[in-house]
């Protein structure tokens, strides 16, 4: 429920809770909306024009299950193909394994066990093949100070995505960091 009440108060809508003993828990969500017509895309222009992310595939390192099946769902939704890795160590030999620019970018949770995401983005920067210095690394983490961005910064990665996802500003990072890495 936590996830949901962040996701809720984020679009900037509201959750109600009625509950009768032995009867059952009724939940209400009320989001506002605007039409198609009217609604700009995030990243600028219209919803005729926006940022295409589909057919990207991207690597997701995420220890937290209910993070990892949120995010998995949102970018599956969106037309992206997602590699899913449930720790540091898991991300660096699913990147090593794979055949050269197989992934469009890599999402790195900070706090993983095994190695934690800026070890990981440290590991995948320094493999000795072609696409290793380019791939985006995008941290994802609930640590927002400008420390966290720095080591962030120093370890390799190339954007910082605060949690809870605001999936907008994930997809404009992502349409952003995708386009100038395929200029390369």
């Amino acid at each position: 429920m936590p996830i949901v009440k962040n996701l809720v108060t984020q679009m900037s809508g509201q959750i109600q809770v009625e509950s009768q003993l032995g009867k059952g828990t009724t939940f209400t969500v009320e989001l506002p909306f605007q039409s198609a017509e009217q609604e700009e895309h995030p990243c600028g222009g219209t919803l005729d024009n926006p940022v295409s992310l589909e057919g990207k595939h991207i690597l997701l390192a995420e220890d937290n299950a209910v993070n990892m099946e949120i995010a998995t769902e949102f970018l599956t939704m969106n037309g992206m193909k997602v590699t899913q890795a449930w720790d540091g160590q898991e991300a660096v030999e699913c990147f090593a394994t794979s055949l050269p620019y197989t992934f469009d970018a890599i999402l790195m949770d900070m706090q993983m066990p095994k190695l934690d995401g800026c070890t990981a983005a440290r590991q995948i920067r320094a493999l000795s093949r072609s696409d290793a210095a380019t791939v985006p690394i995008i941290a994802v983490t609930a640590n927002a100070f400008a420390e966290d961005m720095a080591a962030t910064t120093a370890a390799g990665m190339d954007a910082h995505i605060s949690k809870p996802i605001d999936f907008a500003a994930l997809c404009c990072t992502l349409g952003r960091l995708i386009g100038k890495s395929s200029k390369n």
